[in-house]
Protein backbone atom coordinates (compact mmCIF):
# COMPACT_ATOMS: atom_id res chain seq x y z
CA UNK A 1 0.00 0.00 0.00
CA UNK A 2 1.63 3.49 -1.29
CA UNK A 3 2.39 5.92 1.50
CA UNK A 4 1.34 8.78 -0.55
CA UNK A 5 -0.91 11.57 -0.39
CA UNK A 6 -1.05 12.68 -3.76
CA UNK A 7 -4.06 11.30 -6.79
CA UNK A 8 -2.79 8.58 -8.94
CA UNK A 9 -2.75 11.10 -11.75
CA UNK A 10 -0.37 12.85 -9.93
CA UNK A 11 2.67 14.07 -12.22
CA UNK A 12 6.16 12.76 -11.50
CA UNK A 13 7.19 16.45 -10.60
CA UNK A 14 4.98 16.20 -8.01
CA UNK A 15 5.91 12.88 -6.19
CA UNK A 16 9.34 14.22 -6.75
CA UNK A 17 8.57 16.96 -4.60
CA UNK A 18 6.42 14.47 -2.40
CA UNK A 19 9.77 12.72 -1.84
CA UNK A 20 11.91 15.65 -1.17
CA UNK A 21 9.48 17.28 1.21
CA UNK A 22 9.18 13.91 2.93
CA UNK A 23 12.51 13.24 3.55
CA UNK A 24 13.27 17.04 5.08
CA UNK A 25 10.40 15.81 7.30
CA UNK A 26 12.21 13.06 8.55
CA UNK A 27 13.99 13.89 11.78
CA UNK A 28 16.09 11.98 13.96
CA UNK A 29 14.74 13.50 16.80
CA UNK A 30 11.05 14.76 18.28
CA UNK A 31 9.80 18.53 18.26
CA UNK A 32 9.70 18.28 21.64
CA UNK A 33 13.06 17.63 22.37
CA UNK A 34 14.41 20.38 20.60
CA UNK A 35 12.03 22.80 22.82
CA UNK A 36 13.32 20.84 25.79
CA UNK A 37 16.74 23.04 26.96
CA UNK A 38 17.92 19.76 28.75
CA UNK A 39 17.58 17.38 25.75
CA UNK A 40 17.85 20.07 22.62
CA UNK A 41 21.25 19.07 20.87
CA UNK A 42 24.16 21.67 22.04
CA UNK A 43 24.27 22.86 18.51
CA UNK A 44 20.78 23.66 18.20
CA UNK A 45 21.03 25.21 21.91
CA UNK A 46 21.82 28.62 20.65
CA UNK A 47 19.00 28.82 18.66
CA UNK A 48 16.71 27.83 21.22
CA UNK A 49 18.45 30.57 23.49
CA UNK A 50 16.71 32.93 20.80
CA UNK A 51 13.66 31.53 21.03
CA UNK A 52 13.86 31.49 24.62
CA UNK A 53 14.52 35.71 24.40
CA UNK A 54 17.86 34.29 26.52
CA UNK A 55 18.94 38.34 27.80
CA UNK A 56 22.89 36.78 28.30
CA UNK A 57 24.77 34.31 26.60
CA UNK A 58 28.07 32.89 25.98
CA UNK A 59 30.18 30.42 23.89
CA UNK A 60 32.39 29.69 26.27
CA UNK A 61 30.05 28.70 29.13
CA UNK A 62 29.97 24.90 29.66
CA UNK A 63 27.08 22.76 28.49
CA UNK A 64 25.25 22.55 32.23
CA UNK A 65 25.59 26.62 32.65
CA UNK A 66 23.59 27.13 29.01
CA UNK A 67 21.34 24.63 29.52
CA UNK A 68 19.75 26.13 32.60
CA UNK A 69 20.59 29.95 31.43
CA UNK A 70 17.73 28.44 28.79
CA UNK A 71 15.82 26.73 31.19
CA UNK A 72 15.32 29.91 33.32
CA UNK A 73 14.70 32.41 30.91
CA UNK A 74 10.89 32.19 30.93
CA UNK A 75 10.92 32.50 34.43
CA UNK A 76 13.12 35.21 34.71
CA UNK A 77 10.72 37.12 31.70
CA UNK A 78 8.29 36.38 33.94
CA UNK A 79 9.36 38.25 37.34
CA UNK A 80 11.59 40.43 35.65
CA UNK A 81 12.61 43.44 37.88
CA UNK A 82 11.76 41.72 41.40
CA UNK A 83 14.74 40.23 43.45
CA UNK A 84 13.87 36.62 42.93
CA UNK A 85 14.45 37.39 39.29
CA UNK A 86 17.74 38.71 39.47
CA UNK A 87 18.54 35.82 42.16
CA UNK A 88 17.36 33.36 39.63
CA UNK A 89 19.25 35.20 36.53
CA UNK A 90 22.60 34.86 38.91
CA UNK A 91 21.90 32.00 39.44
CA UNK A 92 22.00 30.65 36.27
CA UNK A 93 25.22 31.50 35.86
CA UNK A 94 26.74 28.88 38.34
CA UNK A 95 27.83 31.52 40.83
CA UNK A 96 27.10 31.23 44.32
CA UNK A 97 25.52 34.93 44.95
CA UNK A 98 23.53 36.51 47.88
CA UNK A 99 21.54 39.15 47.15
CA UNK A 100 20.82 42.11 50.22
CA UNK A 101 18.88 45.04 49.66
CA UNK A 102 18.84 48.28 51.04
CA UNK A 103 16.31 47.72 53.48
CA UNK A 104 17.65 44.57 54.46
CA UNK A 105 20.17 43.68 57.90
CA UNK A 106 23.49 44.48 56.52
CA UNK A 107 22.15 46.46 53.63
CA UNK A 108 23.72 49.92 52.90
CA UNK A 109 20.76 51.64 54.43
CA UNK A 110 20.60 53.92 51.37
CA UNK A 111 17.21 53.85 49.08
CA UNK A 112 17.52 52.17 45.71
CA UNK A 113 20.75 50.09 46.19
CA UNK A 114 21.32 46.86 45.79
CA UNK A 115 24.26 45.13 47.19
CA UNK A 116 25.28 41.86 45.46
CA UNK A 117 27.88 38.78 47.09
CA UNK A 118 29.77 36.81 45.15
CA UNK A 119 30.74 33.76 47.34
CA UNK A 120 34.20 32.64 46.17
CA UNK A 121 35.71 29.68 47.83
CA UNK A 122 38.74 27.37 46.90
CA UNK A 123 38.55 27.63 43.37
CA UNK A 124 38.75 31.66 42.97
CA UNK A 125 36.75 33.90 40.59
CA UNK A 126 37.96 35.72 37.45
CA UNK A 127 36.80 39.02 35.72
CA UNK A 128 35.39 36.97 33.14
CA UNK A 129 32.80 35.71 35.99
CA UNK A 130 32.26 39.78 37.45
CA UNK A 131 31.52 40.96 33.89
CA UNK A 132 28.95 37.95 33.82
CA UNK A 133 27.79 38.50 37.25
CA UNK A 134 27.11 42.69 36.01
CA UNK A 135 25.45 41.78 32.88
CA UNK A 136 22.77 39.42 34.73
CA UNK A 137 22.51 42.59 36.98
CA UNK A 138 21.66 44.77 34.16
CA UNK A 139 19.75 43.03 32.09
CA UNK A 140 17.21 41.55 35.31
CA UNK A 141 16.77 44.16 38.07
CA UNK A 142 15.15 47.31 37.48
CA UNK A 143 16.54 49.86 36.08
CA UNK A 144 16.95 52.81 38.89
CA UNK A 145 18.27 50.00 41.35
CA UNK A 146 21.69 50.88 41.99
CA UNK A 147 24.39 47.36 42.50
CA UNK A 148 27.40 47.03 43.85
CA UNK A 149 28.90 43.60 43.37
CA UNK A 150 31.44 42.37 46.11
CA UNK A 151 33.09 39.10 45.79
CA UNK A 152 33.66 37.36 49.10
CA UNK A 153 36.19 34.97 49.94
CA UNK A 154 35.43 31.96 51.70
CA UNK A 155 37.58 29.15 53.14
CA UNK A 156 37.05 27.06 55.54
CA UNK A 157 39.50 23.87 57.00
CA UNK A 158 39.50 21.66 60.38
CA UNK A 159 42.06 19.33 61.24
CA UNK A 160 42.63 17.24 64.19
CA UNK A 161 45.37 15.65 65.96
CA UNK A 162 47.35 14.27 69.22
CA UNK A 163 49.68 17.42 69.07
CA UNK A 164 48.93 21.16 67.77
CA UNK A 165 48.05 21.40 64.08
CA UNK A 166 47.29 24.17 61.95
CA UNK A 167 45.57 24.80 58.04
CA UNK A 168 45.80 27.71 56.09
CA UNK A 169 44.73 29.49 53.04
CA UNK A 170 46.27 31.49 50.74
CA UNK A 171 44.10 34.04 48.67
CA UNK A 172 45.86 35.58 45.84
CA UNK A 173 44.02 38.77 44.44
CA UNK A 174 44.48 40.38 41.04
CA UNK A 175 42.88 43.09 39.55
CA UNK A 176 41.12 44.14 42.55
CA UNK A 177 41.57 46.65 45.69
CA UNK A 178 41.26 45.25 48.87
CA UNK A 179 38.77 47.20 50.75
CA UNK A 180 37.79 44.83 53.69
CA UNK A 181 39.39 41.96 55.64
CA UNK A 182 37.99 39.95 58.09
CA UNK A 183 39.20 36.72 59.63
CA UNK A 184 37.42 34.33 61.65
CA UNK A 185 38.43 31.31 63.27
CA UNK A 186 39.30 29.05 66.29
CA UNK A 187 42.48 27.27 67.20
CA UNK A 188 43.19 24.50 70.56
CA UNK A 189 45.98 22.06 71.35
CA UNK A 190 45.68 18.87 71.52
CA UNK A 191 42.40 18.74 69.60
CA UNK A 192 43.47 21.43 67.12
CA UNK A 193 40.95 22.81 64.41
CA UNK A 194 41.42 26.29 62.47
CA UNK A 195 38.71 27.65 60.39
CA UNK A 196 39.07 30.98 58.42
CA UNK A 197 39.17 33.33 56.23
CA UNK A 198 36.53 35.81 54.75
CA UNK A 199 37.52 38.36 52.84
CA UNK A 200 35.41 40.95 51.17
CA UNK A 201 36.97 43.07 47.88
CA UNK A 202 35.15 46.27 46.49
CA UNK A 203 35.13 45.33 42.66
CA UNK A 204 32.32 46.58 40.47
CA UNK A 205 29.06 49.17 40.95
CA UNK A 206 26.72 49.32 38.31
Amino acid sequence: MSSSLLPPNASKLERDIEQVIASSLDLPLSIADLWDPFRCPLSLLPWLAWAYSVDQWEDSWPESVKRQVVNDAFDIHRYKATPYAVQRALNSLGIETNIIEWWEPNGSNVRGTMQVNALVKDKGIELTDLIQISKALTSSKRGVIHAVIRPVFQSSAAMTHAATTLSAQITEIGYYTLSELISEGEFSVMAGSFSALSVTVEAISI
